[in-house]
């Protein structure tokens, strides 16, 4: 039974490495704050004292007391307060070498995303020839070209039977000028309106008495209007 193994075994101690920035930062921190309420508590005990010897008369024991222990609480403020600088200057010192730190940690990430980045390019630009991308360019323009010669190919005229081109260009001529009264003044020619351009003649609108005739007519011709003869 003595060759069985313990039902608990403690795990070997960790491997000692590079101490840690972090951890001693935190220790110093508190090393920081330990000292600082020493600092004030000293700081109470010397209000206190004072205030005994204020209230005693000098030379007596409770004045000579009072000195002594003021003595001693000066003594242990003036050490928490050069420890105390001490303990700032060591924390800012890591803090400086923790900012220091980071900043080269970003730099080698930096370093890392442009060479990876680097490298995919390259292989994305060894998939590409720029031989190839020029033909590509080539047939893309060759494409466009043929497409606006199809495009004109559809837009043509096409006529039906055997027009005279001088004929029609002389009929417009007539009609432009028939249109913008082109002819010369000082040649006594006078200019002509074209007829439908030209106000049509309104009919004569009869006068009041003889739309009275026609209403005298249209109530019976020759019936005597009792008012006609009033007059």
């Amino acid at each position: 039974s003595s060759s069985k193994q313990p039902a608990y075994a403690a795990p070997p101690p960790p491997p000692r490495g590079a101490p840690d920035l972090g951890a001693a930062q935190n220790r110093v921190a508190m090393r920081s704050s330990q000292t600082e309420a020493n600092l004030r508590k000293c700081e109470q005990e010397v209000a206190t004292h004072k205030a005994a010897m204020q209230a005693s008369r000098p030379g007596t024991a409770a004045h000579n007391a009072a000195k002594q222990r003021a003595l001693r609480s000066l003594k242990m403020l003036k050490m928490y307060q050069q420890q105390l600088n001490e303990q700032f200057a060591l924390q800012n010192n890591l803090d400086q070498v923790q900012f220091a730190k980071e900043s080269l940690t970003d730099a080698k990430q930096h370093v890392d995303i442009l060479q990876g980045t680097n490298k995919q390019m390259k292989q994305e630009m060894n998939k590409l020839k720029i031989a190839d991308v020029e033909n590509l360019a080539d047939d893309m323009q060759d494409l466009f070209e043929d497409a606006s010669e199809m495009q004109e190919a559809l837009g043509r005229t096409y006529q039906v039977g055997d027009v005279d081109d001088s004929a029609i260009s002389a009929e417009l001529d007539e009609f432009e000028s028939e249109l913008m009264g082109d002819l010369n003044p000082a040649s006594g020619a006078a200019v002509q309106t074209p007829a439908y351009l030209r106000p049509q003649a309104q009919p004569a609108r009869p006068s009041a008495d003889a739309e009275l005739e026609a209403l005298e007519a249209s109530m019976g011709a020759g019936a005597q209007q009792p008012w006609k003869h009033a007059s």
